[in-house]
């Protein structure tokens, strides 16, 4: 399947709620040549990690069969005008590029400011020197030198090489995953999103609207098998919690459909 093959499949109506989950993701910028100024337009991210699912019949540890027949996702989508359908590729979208994104991904490290303010942080200031107070009792006196050498040493260290206005390029030996709590905070964030744009809460008879799809969004964290907790079936405070945790997951991770 070429790009082009992928682009038009892509686009028609059975993959449209993926398309615009995978286009919120990772929106693409494209130079405007009259005005020179940069505007969101179609990124690629979305249709190419469609062909790659296609083509490489990626194996997810969810199924579909479960998912029709879950009554709790089924009946929560119903209520929000959710076609499930096309909200099914939408969900395979999202687990398939937070997956490249956020696990085994290459991890951004520090700026040269982050580096210093962190190495200030980490000592006690006291005039032109620092003073580190050992827990025997004992303290120890660092000149400028010392002070100098060590904020050189966290700018050295940093997994990025730095240009003059701080730009930072990926050492990409550097590889690490994200813990399950930040893979959750992102995946719940672009399906917040989502559900923002694309749901009609229901108006029930007393004149309240459905309630928020935090609830939904727990549930779908528990059949996607990103979390082993069955209180997410019940209940979406621990989601709120993670949420508050991780208020901007997936900042430090760069995968491959990212770029």
């Amino acid at each position: 399947m070429t790009r082009k093959e992928s682009d038009d499949l892509f686009l028609t109506p059975p993959y449209r709620y993926a398309f615009d989950l995978a286009d919120f993701l990772f929106p693409g910028e494209c130079l405007d040549p009259e005005t020179g100024e940069l505007h969101q337009c179609f990124s690629h991210v979305g249709s190419d990690a469609f062909r790659a699912i296609q083509e490489n019949k990626y194996d997810f540890p969810f199924k579909k069969k479960d998912y029709d027949e879950n009554l709790d996702i089924q009946s929560d989508l119903a209520r929000l005008y959710i076609d499930p359908e096309a909200f099914w590729h939408a969900l395979l979208m999202l687990h398939f590029l937070t997956q490249d994104k956020m696990y085994n991904a290459y991890t951004l490290g520090p700026t040269q400011k982050e580096s210093v303010q962190a190495a200030i942080n980490a000592i006690d200031t006291e005039g032109s020197t620092i003073i580190v107070r050992k827990k025997n009792g004992r303290k120890v006196t660092i000149d400028n030198r010392s002070i100098l050498a060590y904020v050189k040493s966290c700018l050295e260290e940093s997994p990025f090489m730095h240009d003059e206005d701080e730009g930072r390029f990926v050492d990409f030996k550097n590889r690490s995953s994200c813990s399950d709590s930040e893979m959750m905070s992102y995946e719940a964030k672009a399906l917040l999103e989502f559900f923002k744009k694309k749901s009609k809460p229901e108006v029930e008879k007393n004149g309240r609207k459905y309630r928020s799809p935090l609830l939904l969004i727990s549930r779908l964290m528990y059949f996607t098998k990103v979390t082993r907790k069955e209180n997410f079936l019940v209940s979406s405070e621990s989601l709120k919690k993670i949420l508050r945790d991780y208020p901007n997951p997936g900042q430090r991770t760069m995968g491959r459909y990212t770029w």
